[in-house]
């Protein structure tokens, strides 16, 4: 960015695994969260989300990133 400025408030990244999910967070010039594990549950969705409102960062100007845990003959 040519003037300074971050794109987003708020960049969120979330690792799903079968029943669960891992996720942490950072804003521009902070210091990561440390990681938060919940279940993939409509009340551990609803614990993420009270979370993420309590950042403060308006959910147009949050970037959310998720990688699924992919089990593969070789691990």
């Amino acid at each position: 960015m040519e003037d300074g400025r971050a794109l987003y408030q708020l960049y969120v990244g979330i690792d799903v695994a079968a029943e669960t999910f891992v996720v942490a967070w950072i804003s521009p010039g902070g210091k990561p969260t440390m990681p938060f594990t919940g279940e993939q549950t409509p009340t551990g969705f609803a614990a993420l989300q009270r979370r993420l409102q309590g950042t403060g960062a308006s959910p147009a100007a949050t970037l959310v990133m998720v990688s699924p845990l992919i089990r593969t003959p070789y691990r």
